[in-house]
């Protein structure tokens, strides 16, 4: 009975160091730490900040636009509201 005791152990051990060669997650990337690296990274988020403040802008603009066509549409209702009136009254 000692001996399978034993036989677990050494078992147990073995599954333990096998374990240890192969991390569950992937490990991180080294850290960058050259200028070149540092500069192409902060490139890279202000590539991204400029995107989204693009289509941001982009949103606006077509709001914008949108709004205007709008108040041109009711400009123009009106004028040929008050065109109407106007010629009733004459």
């Amino acid at each position: 009975m000692n001996l399978d005791a034993d036989h677990a152990l050494v078992l147990a051990r073995d599954v333990r160091s096998a374990a240890a060669q192969y991390p569950s997650t992937p490990p991180e990337p080294p850290p960058r730490h050259t200028a070149t690296d540092r500069l192409t990274d902060a490139l890279g988020r202000a590539r991204g900040r400029l995107r989204d403040r693009g289509r941001h802008l982009a949103d606006r603009l077509d709001r914008i636009a949108h709004g205007a066509e709008t108040y041109v549409a009711d400009a123009r209702d009106a004028d040929d509201h008050t065109a109407r009136g106007l010629e009733n009254l004459a």
